[in-house]
């Protein structure tokens, strides 16, 4: 499943990484980093379905409204998300995390 939010981050002209970039390989700015966490779900001894909670960083110098509604009309093909904004005075750039969660 985060073979979907890579490839909806992605498909929203976004580069995207997993996790992080190598080490001197961050593109420039925008971009995008994922994370995610699972939780199985069980039921009689065995797992029935998977969650999957996805963080999808997105970094920009400013904010630019036209990539931030493709962004969230591609997330919006993979499930339900929130939104939560930041200025990350050491970087000088806007951080803007999506959360959303997936049942595999």
């Amino acid at each position: 499943m985060s073979d979907k939010v890579y490839k909806a981050v992605t498909g929203a002209g976004i580069k995207c990484a997993h996790v992080a970039w190598p080490v001197d390989g961050a593109p420039e700015l925008p971009y995008a980093v994922y994370l995610y966490e699972t939780e199985n779900m069980d039921a009689d001894g065995s797992v029935y379905a998977n969650v999957r909670r996805y963080s999808v960083e997105f970094y920009q110098k400013v904010s630019n409204s036209e990539t931030e509604k493709k962004l969230e009309a591609a997330l919006s093909s993979v499930g339900p998300w929130d939104k939560n904004e930041m200025w990350l005075e050491s970087e000088n750039c806007l951080e803007t995390v999506y959360s959303l969660s997936t049942i595999d």
